[in-house]
């Protein structure tokens, strides 16, 4: 899957986020992010593309950057903190949603004519008793934690008896190792430029 930072700016403050300190700069030519695109996607082999930021829903022209990499890509995902994604059924040709509660844990019924999966992703300390229960409740199809190891002990160690819900652990720093494709982005502080 390839990830595309369509913007770093952000109405959350979270410490950890890895876009906090990234300047970027966003090109508004949409000819351009078509040729991008056409470029890319031959590197991906599942032709799965992440919209990601920051906050991507701050993006004016987000529907028609879904709609460009529907063209090219097979599967579209968003991940956001924007709950009108899920609650209003903001955009179209999404194949699936990751919802980032990761400064409040608040949860939100997912809006009823959704049809793709909607992800709940948290920080492993937002963890609570109950909460897989809590998200499946709410029309959630998966939780995804998101973990330090510098504290030494993993999530997995800390808490018992997770159910077999779609579960999956994100360890800090692994995705500095994978490598990621993000168009019209300038890395300029801690990370690889890759363009």
């Amino acid at each position: 899957m390839i990830k595309h930072i369509v913007t770093s700016k952000c109405d959350r403050h979270c410490p950890y986020c890895i876009s906090r300190n990234v300047h970027h700069k966003r090109s508004k030519d949409l000819e351009k992010l078509r040729v991008i695109y056409k470029t890319i996607v031959n590197f991906t082999m599942d032709r799965g593309l992440m919209i990601t930021g920051g906050e991507p829903t701050l993006v004016n022209n987000l529907q028609t950057i879904i709609d460009i990499a529907k063209d090219h890509f097979f599967n579209i995902y968003l991940t956001t903190q924007n709950p009108n994604v899920i609650t209003k059924n903001l955009y179209k040709g999404i194949d699936a949603v990751t919802f980032s509660i990761h400064d409040d844990y608040t949860l939100y019924r997912v809006h009823k004519d959704i049809k793709y999966p909607v992800y709940a992703s948290i920080m492993a300390d937002k963890y609570i008793k109950n909460m897989e229960s809590d998200i499946r409740e709410r029309g959630f199809r998966g939780l995804t934690i998101n973990e330090e190891q510098r504290n030494g002990v993993p999530f997995t160690k800390r808490v018992k008896g997770l159910q077999n819900f779609t579960c999956k652990i994100n360890r800090k720093g692994s995705c500095l190792n994978n490598w990621f494709i993000m168009p019209d982005l300038k890395i300029s502080r801690g990370f690889q430029e890759y363009l």
